[in-house]
């Protein structure tokens, strides 16, 4: 999520009124669609877009070919459920629907009859609105202190960060060589070729409207290089992800897309040794945090890979509540202050809120090749997720958990518009942290060899179900699932 300065303004004219104009706004935790909300939803044809979260059970379940019940891995669990769901909802055209490969829902655009037959499904914990998410450094770094720790530090070597956005411009002199890998996922085949869903470094690309600037801002505060400015983590690289869909003039994204970039994510985490994901991006209002949410179950299985998601927490300037997905608990939410410290006027804020970063006026690369001033949580968001390649660089053996942890050991800042204390993110004390809780210090001078060992344990039980990994140190069976 964004707000932009004066200096490019020209880039909003039609691209606010494309994404805002309907905008649901949320104000407790739940996200579930009841009938009342699916009807107010159905516009037009009548159909709403949805994703279909499924039960972590057994119930109703017929496990085809494997035997007694027993499934080999959890894919197995997924492909058996979501097969069964579209056969009892007659559903043969799988063009139309994104099927998860590793939570067990399906996204797909339903009629008021399919909601009834989802709701009463025994198969089913939860349909949801498939909603549309609007796009949420020189002074800056001196502010969280990168310069204090260039000595004892490493600056993101042999890491990456996950840039979930609008794409980003490989070849831009900021980020030369930075980008190691892309993929993009379009509801509206926004992608190269008119496609859905394609891989690569091009696939990553920004998209074509004026604001799709957006990605290439946020991937530079995390890694850019300059002779002037560098981004928080220099040395790190970028996997860039566009979730954006053009539509008229305006961009927009939907959940489903984020869910697949993040599906990606988690298949490619230990590849490119991707540390954290970012996403500046969000809508709708939340004052408790929505754990309901079907992106959560992805936050929770990144972090069993050491992946910390952070997530700006959105511009309304309210006090009392941020945006989706910013409103998961398992992430990391950051509100933006000023380069003076104080609290940005348009930061979203509320009693969960994980730590706040510097926001405001924040300079960075954008299109053709140029830079250009910005403002909003989507500036400070990376500035975290960049803190983390940094940690986790200098600390290869450090768990998602612990890298969280010497974050919050910044600062406490105090929001003056509701009294909440929150971490300011300041790298020295976090490092200070880390290094005392990790065993050794390892010499700051040499390229990292990232530690492959598992950093989770073997064994792990998420919403119910009991994961055996299958890393080399670990079992050497599949993993298995369990009730």
């Amino acid at each position: 999520m964004f707000r932009i300065s004066a200096s490019l303004l020209l880039y909003t004219s039609s691209f606010c009124i494309a994404l805002f104009g309907s905008v649901i706004l949320y104000s407790a935790k739940a996200q579930q669609l009841d009938t009342k909300q699916f009807s107010a939803l159905a516009k037009g044809d009548g159909t709403v877009p949805v994703i279909v979260l499924l039960h972590n059970t057994k119930t109703n379940v017929v496990p085809s070919s494997k035997q007694k019940g027993q499934w080999l891995n959890l894919q197995d669990y997924i492909d058996v459920v979501q097969q069964q769901l579209a056969d009892d909802m007659g559903w043969v055209n799988f063009n139309d629907m994104v099927k998860f490969k590793h939570v067990p829902a399906i996204a797909k655009t339903i009629s008021p009859q399919e909601y009834k037959q989802l709701a009463a499904s025994n198969l089913v914990q939860g349909v949801y609105t498939d909603r549309s998410n609007s796009l949420s450094l020189s002074t800056s770094s001196k502010t969280i202190g990168v310069d204090a720790v260039m000595d004892n530090a490493r600056l993101g070597q042999g890491y990456a960060v996950a840039i979930i956005d609008s794409g980003v411009q490989a070849f831009h002199p900021f980020l030369a060589s930075r980008v190691v890998a892309g993929a993009c996922f379009s509801f509206n085949a926004s992608c190269p070729g008119g496609t859905r869903r394609a891989e690569g470094i091009t696939a990553g690309a920004p998209c074509t409207e004026p604001s799709c600037f957006h990605g290439s801002h946020v991937a530079g505060i995390v890694a850019g290089q300059h002779s002037q400015f560098n981004g928080v983590a220099k040395e790190a690289s970028l996997v860039a992800i566009n979730v954006f869909s053009t539509l008229g003039q305006g961009i927009t994204s939907r959940d489903s897309d984020v869910m697949q970039a993040l599906d990606w994510v988690y298949q490619h985490a230990e590849r490119y040794h991707i540390a954290a994901v970012n996403m500046s991006l969000g809508g709708g209002y939340y004052s408790q945090p929505c754990d309901d949410s079907p992106i959560k179950r992805y936050v929770d299985l990144l972090a069993t890979r050491g992946v910390v998601t952070v997530i700006a927490a959105g511009n309304e300037g309210r006090d009392d509540g941020v945006a989706s997905p910013g409103c998961i608990s398992t992430a990391v939410t950051v509100g933006s202050i000023e380069p003076e410290g104080t609290i940005s006027a348009f930061s979203n804020s509320y009693a969960q809120l994980d730590i706040v970063a510097p926001g405001g006026g924040i300079t960075s690369s954008v299109l053709n090749g140029e830079y250009a001033e910005s403002s909003g949580t989507s500036m400070a968001a990376p500035h975290v997720a960049g803190a983390i390649a940094l940690l986790k660089s200098t600390y290869p053996k450090a768990t998602a958990q612990q890298l969280i942890a010497a974050l919050q050991h910044g600062n406490t800042f105090t929001d003056p518009r509701n009294n909440v204390q929150t971490p300011a993110l300041y790298l020295p004390t976090a490092l200070a942290y880390l290094q005392q809780m990790m065993s050794s210090v390892p010499p700051p001078n040499n390229t990292p060899v990232p530690d492959n060992t598992p950093q989770t344990p073997c064994r792990q039980v998420i919403d119910g179900i009991v994961i055996e990994h299958t890393d080399a140190a670990c079992q050497p069976q599949e993993g298995t699932i369990q009730w």
